[in-house]
């Protein structure tokens, strides 16, 4: 009996071992689990880490094609233009929204494609007496910042004259807004164009001379006068004469000599609720001087 009551003991004695070591070893798989899901997560958010700082880093260093590199293939993928047409593309550059960075305006000129166009119409004739007028002139804007194009912006007018831009300080001193002037037969027009939102946005729009080798010649010029009130210049027509030449002229793509005078037709201000300039109904009519 003492026997069995021994081997009971030392029975118990293995079992309880059995247990106890059985019970540290599930404790320590848990603990390996618990480490090695740690661990993972940790190189997942390491590795994350890493691809977003690449990708931030790639970004930062990423080369920016300046305008000259991507204008063409830009145009001609745009106006769908074959490689034997010949056109004229033209680059202004200047500060145009105030980020420091230099942009630029490209103009296109089609006019090839626009005598092509007239000589398979009803009546060439009549289209090239009227200047071919249609779609052939084109504005697209480089933005510095990012190295990207917009447009094109049909401008309708005569291919016969290519777009000219200048530049002027119109709605800010900080940066410069475009001047396109374009023909329309004898007569010229001027708008004025300022970059918003990456894209040149039309504010104002003026004859400068009309029926240019007749009697009835008229033209103005522009003057941007600065004022207390507004950021943006007010924009004064004033008045000028055509100055005749004894030169043999084509009215139709001649600029004629202007004679600014001092004296002004009308003043258009910056309408910040409509986003372009305005007059007051009252000041549509200049006031007579009285005598």
């Amino acid at each position: 009996m003492k026997i069995q009551k021994n081997l009971d003991i030392t029975l118990e004695i293995e079992l309880k071992l059995t247990k106890t070591k059985f019970n540290y070893l599930r404790t320590m798989e848990r603990w390996l689990i618990k480490f090695i899901i740690l661990f993972l997560t940790c190189l997942s958010i390491s590795g994350c880490a890493e691809e977003v700082e690449e990708e931030e880093v790639t970004k930062n260093n990423q080369k920016i094609e300046p305008v000259e590199a991507i204008a063409k293939r830009f145009v001609e993928s745009k106006l769908e233009i074959i490689p034997s047409e010949k056109y004229k593309l033209e680059i202004f550059k200047s500060q145009l929204d105030g980020d420091n960075h230099e942009d630029a305006v490209v103009t296109v000129n089609r006019y090839n494609f626009a005598v092509e166009k007239a000589a398979q119409s009803k009546n060439p004739g009549k289209v090239a007496e009227i200047g071919y007028m249609g779609p052939y002139n084109y504005l697209f804007y480089y933005d510095g910042a990012t190295g990207t194009m917009s447009g094109p912006m049909e401008i309708p007018s005569t291919p016969i004259s290519p777009l000219k831009i200048t530049f002027e300080k119109v709605m800010s001193e900080a940066y410069s807004d475009v001047v396109v002037s374009y023909r329309i037969r004898n007569s010229c027009y001027k708008s004025i164009y300022t970059i918003q939102n990456h894209k040149p946005r039309l504010v104002f729009s003026w004859n400068v001379f009309d029926g240019f080798g007749t009697p009835e010649a008229k033209a103005v010029h522009f003057v941007y006068e600065t004022t207390a009130v507004s950021l943006p210049k007010d924009i004064r027509i004033m008045k000028a004469n055509i100055v005749s030449s004894d030169e043999k002229q084509d009215f139709n793509l001649d600029e004629p000599k202007l004679e600014k005078l001092n004296e002004e037709e009308y003043r258009f201000f910056y309408n910040q609720k409509e986003g372009k300039y305005a007059i007051k109904v009252s000041n549509l009519k200049p006031q007579t001087k009285e005598k």
